[in-house]
């Protein structure tokens, strides 16, 4: 599964030394996974209710795993409220950011 393609450009997107990565969240999940949705964008579940902003900070922990990121790394730009979400990914490549997401979603 390539993430390299033109269907990414609107998802992982380079800003100087930062990355912007455009998701849509699934709150109250059965379990956490990360998917590519129908549309070929990027889903991630989490198991943490829409409440309070569980839902978003949950998001980021799990992002923070997956790219050995520090959560303060994680600046959420857009989407406070709503399940389409922007995240700014602090001192990281869109290279770095593409071979670890293509990583984890062929190794499920």
């Amino acid at each position: 599964m390539s993430l390299s393609g033109h269907m990414w450009a609107n998802t992982v997107i380079t800003k100087g030394n930062d990355v912007l990565l455009r998701i849509r969240v699934q709150p109250k999940a059965s379990k956490e996974a990360m998917r590519l949705g129908t549309d070929g964008g990027l889903r991630i579940a989490v198991m943490a209710p829409a409440v309070d902003d569980a839902a978003n900070k949950a998001v980021i922990l799990y992002l923070s795993k997956i790219l050995k990121k520090n959560k303060k790394s994680f600046v959420l730009v857009s989407g406070r409220h709503s399940r389409e979400k922007s995240f700014l990914i602090q001192d990281i490549s869109q290279s770095e950011v593409l071979r670890i997401l293509e990583f984890n979603l062929s190794n499920k």
